[in-house]
């Protein structure tokens, strides 16, 4: 049985056993728990990567007792015991040990046992209601939803709210504008999330409770699938026969992913966003210029915004005789004549499309209160960090703010960056102050790790049902 399997029913058997060890605390952790399943078995962590993969969920337990969180942990790390061949059961507490054979006998031969039990139905409804909802709670009834769990459109308005709606992402986001849709250079990553949410409903019916499915389908009308993202919806359809052929007890199918060479490719050019404070120390600055100077040197392209300050400094070390090589550089302007720059030869003014005003609502905290001449540079902070077409997120934001507080502008783009869970390198922040020019390229290519705390926090988290709640894994 290979590793991820055992990985699940060990897990399986971990949250089962929680009742039958008669802790009334359990459901307070059941959540991180399942979150660091889904850690596990995204990364196959071993036991040696398990506590740097619990510090992830550790805040999501703060309010736990000391002995609630050792239990927590217990159970963590005895689902991290994935090394091929590895004999886990001795490694279990005894009470663990003994809750977890009770509960499921299937886990100690490394095998799953045949359900004896009735599988749930898959049925699908042309109409469904919150009163039908309320009156089948063990029933799933799914619907189209977005990475940012968020919105009340569509399918949604109905279903968001109610604890057995189960929401599968066929969006980015739930507004409309241009960087809000999936496009089939995301398929590798929606796989993986349904994936994930077709195994949640797998395991439903296999309890024995029914799942419900919209007859309208899902990203057939605001996310628009079939034209904007045609292999994430011939997947999400091949995904959806299979779940009705498993509660049918019938085979699966399997799904052939089209060549490599017919899918869209993303540039291979590594991109970063350099930006920051107009009060950015010189030292700081000069720091700035220099990595510049490497990174273009070995190929990586600079998303600036031509402010004085950060933005400035970066720039300066992407200039050939004064001139910027639009291969090296995208420097994305207010307006025409910002700071006495024209749109040309990597200067870019791009006139604030729907999907970038779309980003200053949902990430600013007082979008209506700003201007124009604010709001203009708020609308291009998104091209800085997603890229011209909103579709192309730079691989990591290099940036100043006063202590890594991500505050003022720059905070628009650290908090878009950290919803897109592009890695932020925040050099106000005190551990950052000591770094070289060289140790922060070593970072980007990943030669160096990231300073503790580095990162600089953004948005508001948003709870979410289904599949990957946060956006850290994408």
């Amino acid at each position: 049985m290979d590793s991820m399997k055992r990985i699940g029913d060990l897990y399986q058997a971990a949250l089962d056993a929680g009742p039958a060890l008669r802790n009334p605390s359990f459901n307070s952790f059941r959540a991180p728990l399942v979150d660091l399943s889904k850690l596990l078995q995204e990364h196959q962590c071993a036991q040696k990567n398990a506590d740097a993969t619990w510090m992830l969920n550790r805040d999501r337990l703060d309010a736990l007792s000391s002995s609630d969180k050792t239990k927590a942990i217990s159970y963590a790390q005895a689902a991290a015991l994935t090394l091929p061949g590895a004999d886990f059961t001795q490694h279990l507490p005894p009470a663990v040990f003994k809750a977890a054979s009770q509960c499921h006998p299937s886990v100690l031969q490394h095998e799953m046992a045949p359900s004896s039990e009735r599988r749930g139905q898959y049925r699908v409804e042309s109409w469904i209601t919150q009163k039908m909802m309320k009156q089948n709670p063990d029933t799933l009834y799914v619907f189209g939803d977005n990475l940012d769990r968020y919105g009340k459109g569509g399918q949604a308005e109905v279903m968001r709210d109610q604890p057995n709606g189960y929401g599968i992402p066929t969006k980015r986001s739930p507004f409309m504008g241009d960087g809000a849709f999936f496009s089939d250079r995301d398929f590798s990553i929606v796989k993986k999330i349904m994936d994930r949410n077709f195994k949640d409903l797998e395991v439903h019916l296999a309890k024995g409770k029914d799942v419900i499915w919209p007859e309208a389908g899902l990203g057939t009308k605001r996310a628009d699938l079939a034209n904007k993202a045609p292999l994430i919806a011939q997947y999400l359809e091949h995904k959806r026969q299979n779940l009705e052929n498993f509660s049918k007890g019938l085979p699966q199918e399997e799904f052939s992913t089209p060549h490599a060479t017919s899918l869209p490719k993303p540039s291979k050019q590594k991109v970063y966003a350099g930006i920051g404070s107009r009060e950015t120390p010189a030292d700081v600055m000069e720091k700035m210029t220099e990595v510049a100077k490497i990174l273009s040197e070995t190929g990586w392209k600079l998303r600036s915004g031509g402010a004085p300050g950060a933005d400035e400094a970066f720039e300066i070390g992407v200039r050939k005789n004064g001139k910027i090589d639009p291969s090296k550089a995208e420097i994305y302007l207010g307006w025409e004549g910002f700071q006495g720059k024209q749109s040309q030869n990597g200067y870019i003014v791009k006139p604030a499309t729907e999907g970038m005003i779309d980003l200053v609502k949902k990430f600013h905290p007082k979008p209506s209160a700003l201007k124009s001449g604010p709001l203009a540079l708020m609308a291009r902070n998104g091209c800085q960090v997603l890229g011209n077409d909103l579709q192309t997120p730079a691989d990591m934001v290099v940036c100043y703010t006063p202590e890594g507080s991500g505050s003022g502008g720059t905070g628009q783009a650290i908090r878009i960056a950290k919803a897109y869970s592009i890695p932020v390198l925040d050099l106000g922040h005190p551990n950052c102050k000591n770094l070289t020019p060289q140790n922060i390229v070593d970072i980007l290519e990943g030669r160096q790790s990231m300073p503790e705390q580095a990162v600089a926090v953004g948005s508001k988290s948003t709870p979410a049902r289904g599949g990957l709640g946060q956006t850290e894994f994408f």
